[in-house]
């Protein structure tokens, strides 16, 4: 019997086949991957070797790293190059590799989630943190962090953008206009406020707290949480100034399976996304 993938296999594959956040000619292809390609124990060393982390960005850029290194073999000549004038940092470079005709790329990557709330300003798609936004993050990606290496890395003959992540979306509300980089076909998820959480209930569905940096491919072994459990639960948590969360909701308690979850939700205070004093 094939052993269940582990966690870091099911990340990579997420990361790599999940659709692009973000559209536009410079944005990085990512051909899919097999899962059962994947070879489970030098990844896991891979990922060991390179230390534990909490930030899912950081996360993100170790699975690409690997994805580079092991998986289509370019040769990657730099990670987190730091870039200076007159010893002055003024940027840094996630990644320059040679892809495989030989063309130097100096390519970001990150992964992101933003929340769709109409009327929001400056943007109506702000981050869990509200001080985020798409359209924000965007332009600093396409237009100032890959802009970053011209004149200063000689022979870049490509730059890519590599962004996944999710849009969360308020119950069944429809698409607002869609932010120029936005692509049509990303991935989407469901947000709702701290006092629509007993809305939850109302669905015979499990759920998962997912703790970072798990806010990829949906956690093997997680801690199941009936309806009522994961409402009660919330409610504790955002009785006070509170940080918002994501959940995986599963189809049922079985949650070693990677083909359970059947939708992803924030879960954020009911003031957001303004930066009512107290709760930031």
């Amino acid at each position: 019997m094939a052993s269940r993938p582990t966690q870091g296999a099911l990340d990579l594959a997420w990361a790599i086949n999940s659709p692009s956040l973000v559209d536009g000619s410079n944005v990085a292809p990512t051909p899919p991957i097999e899962l059962d390609t994947i070879d489970q124990d030098h990844l896991g060393d891979f990922l060991r070797d390179h230390g534990p982390v909490h930030r899912v960005g950081r996360y993100f850029e170790q699975l690409i790293h690997y994805w580079l290194r092991h998986v289509r073999q370019v040769d990657v000549v730099a990670t987190g190059l730091q870039l200076k004038d007159d010893k002055i940092t003024v940027g840094e470079i996630d990644f320059l590799y040679r892809d495989e005709a030989d063309t130097l790329v100096h390519c970001e990557a990150s992964v992101k989630f933003f929340l769709c709330a109409p009327g929001s300003q400056p943007s109506e798609f702000p981050g869990p943190n509200a001080r985020d936004n798409f359209e924000a993050k965007s332009t600093k990606l396409f237009d100032k962090q890959l802009l970053a290496s011209v004149g200063r890395i000689a022979d870049v003959g490509a730059r890519h953008g590599l962004v996944k992540g999710l849009i969360f979306y308020h119950q069944d509300e429809a698409m607002i206009s869609r932010p120029e980089r936005l692509a049509e076909d990303h991935v989407r998820g469901r947000w709702l406020r701290a006092r629509e959480v007993h809305t939850l209930g109302a669905t015979d569905q499990s759920f998962a707290i997912a703790q970072k940096p798990q806010w990829l491919a949906p956690e093997v072994g997680a801690v199941m949480l009936s309806a009522a459990k994961i409402a009660e639960t919330l409610s504790e948590h955002f009785a006070g100034p509170a940080h918002p969360v994501m959940l995986s909701a599963r189809s049922n308690l079985d949650c070693t399976r990677s083909d359970t979850e059947v939708e992803r939700l924030f879960v954020v205070p009911d003031h957001w996304p303004d930066l009512a004093p107290g709760h930031r």
